[in-house]
């Protein structure tokens, strides 16, 4: 005969050893035959911040850190008229004229139109133009035509053109030190995790992990700022900016409604983030879980979805292929985007070329153990460490929206 121990889910052998007693009514009598050890729940730490560890640490010296980011000049731009120009108007408004200088020849891919420039004014956009270059017809144009650069001409005996090169963007983060606190008693220390040499106390586990959730959610959510602490003696409070405060340019909001999420859709999104001359050939998407469903509802008909996988973060992976040849890794983080919030419906493209996390020089998050006296029967450890985000190129990234959770 057994009796089930609910209380540790084990099949417990029962005995009795005194007359009288009916067997189970009485805990002194129940023998419990339990595994050494604590089975602990949940060692997920967050699908983002596990991401960004494996990527390592840049170490800077100072809370402020700085960055500059370019981008090669562009070699096409846009005739910018409404009305469009006749085919022998000779001054032209594009786009952005910066990349081009006189002598350059340029083609109108939809005419095949050549185009010689002979002087550019940077100010205003204009290209001062001979049409029908190097016996093309002079063809009328449209607004949004695209002009292709073949480069500056020479002539046998003429002098090179000055080009035109643009200064890198100066950027900033901040680094901020979290902690966590946590007394261990002799107790707590005897009740290990696991059989082994050097082990960590279970609380240390358990709170080692709630902070590096908290991590993870300053990464996507944090907000810049450098504030005096509300007690004076404590200094100054640095705070960074999370991912989705730095990823403003692309994003994409389903509006509570999963039907706008089809495929012409979600390639048209995803491929102007692989085409920035700074993307990678492949990201990450994590997604809270209504936001993963959306993509699991949709995968099952379209080839451009390719089989489920589990990878080395613990979770389910579910890979795309966008029309340019984009890779996007779908990846649920359920700590960074927790189901039951309007989270869950988010979800964050990251090009892990173009991020990292920072920390101060030394200051790595870390267990440091005895940080205070010992009490008779406790002593006093602390998890803490710093942490920034520096996200480069922030088209390469993107931000989802608005998934919901009903099916």
């Amino acid at each position: 005969m057994s009796f089930q121990d609910l209380a540790n889910n084990r099949q417990a052998p029962l005995t009795t050893s005194t007359t009288s007693i009916a067997v189970g009514d009485n805990d002194i009598f129940r023998i419990r035959d339990i595994l050494q050890g604590v089975q602990e729940l949940n060692h997920d730490d967050g699908k983002f911040y596990r991401v960004m560890s494996t990527l390592g640490s840049v170490s800077v010296s100072q809370p402020k850190f700085e960055w500059g980011e370019d981008d090669v000049l562009a070699v096409q731009t846009c005739v910018n008229n409404g009305a469009g120009y006749s085919a022998s108007a000779t001054s032209i408004v594009v786009d952005d004229a910066l990349p081009f200088v006189a002598n350059h020849i340029l083609q109108n891919t939809r005419t095949e139109e050549h185009i010689y420039v002979s002087a550019v004014n940077y100010g205003t956009n204009t290209l001062t133009v001979t049409r029908g270059f190097a016996g093309t017809a002079g063809i009328a144009m449209l607004d949004n035509d695209a002009l292709l650069s073949l480069g500056a001409q020479l002539g046998e005996e003429a002098d090179a053109n000055l080009g035109n090169g643009s200064v890198p963007t100066e950027k900033f983060n901040y680094i901020q030190r979290l902690s966590e606190t946590v007394s261990v008693t002799d107790m707590q220390d005897a009740v290990q995790m696991m059989d082994g040499v050097a082990q960590m106390p279970r609380e240390i586990i358990r709170k080692t992990l709630k902070l590096q959730r908290e991590l993870n959610n300053v990464l996507i959510y944090g907000k810049k700022s450098k504030a005096t602490s509300p007690i004076a003696a404590n200094g100054t409070v640095y705070t960074t900016d999370g991912f989705m405060t730095q990823a403003t340019e692309n994003e994409l909001n389903l509006q509570g409604n999963n039907g706008l999420l089809e495929w012409p859709v979600l390639n048209r999104w995803l491929n102007p983030l692989f085409e920035d001359s700074a993307s990678s050939g492949r990201k990450m998407l994590f997604a809270g879980e209504a936001l993963y469903s959306a993509f699991s509802r949709l995968a099952w008909d379209r080839f451009n979805f390719r089989d489920t996988m589990e990878n080395e973060f613990g979770g389910m992976v579910t890979r795309i292929k966008t029309d340019n040849g984009g890779t996007v890794d779908i990846i649920r983080d359920r700590y960074g985007f927790p189901t039951g919030t309007d989270r869950s419906g988010a979800g964050i493209v990251v090009d892990l070329a173009n991020v990292n996390m920072t920390e101060l020089v030394g200051q790595s998050l870390s267990w440091r153990p005895n940080v205070q006296d010992n009490d008779s029967h406790v002593r006093k450890d602390e998890i803490w460490g710093t942490a920034g985000l520096c996200l480069k190129h922030a088209g390469t990234h993107g931000v989802v929206r608005g998934a919901s959770a009903q099916y």
